[in-house]
């Protein structure tokens, strides 16, 4: 089933967990079955939530690359084994 992976249990776990539990279901099917819609309150809480993190990781990746400007102009003045380490810390990237 897309967009569902087993935990370590070997459960079934969505990758959407708040979205499933806001999505509407048809009760007079047994099981309910879901009918793919969730109110527009929660979309937007969740568009608002993804709009700030990725604001945020738009200001950490500002913050790196004046962190590694900085960390340039200091290795350019250093000891070899120094800027040796800068280099190889430099290039440790996710």
């Amino acid at each position: 089933m897309q967009g569902w992976e087993d935990d370590q249990e070997g459960q079934a776990m969505s990758d959407t967990p708040r979205t499933d539990a806001a999505e509407h279901h048809q009760h007079d099917t047994n099981p309910p079955q879901p009918l793919g819609l969730v109110d527009a309150e929660v979309c937007r809480e969740l568009e608002r939530e993804l709009n700030n993190a990725n604001d945020r990781i738009a200001a950490l990746e500002a913050h790196v690359a004046r962190l590694e400007e900085a960390g340039d102009a200091c290795a350019e003045t250093s000891t070899t084994p120094q800027r040796m380490e800068w280099e190889r810390v430099k290039g440790m990237k996710p």
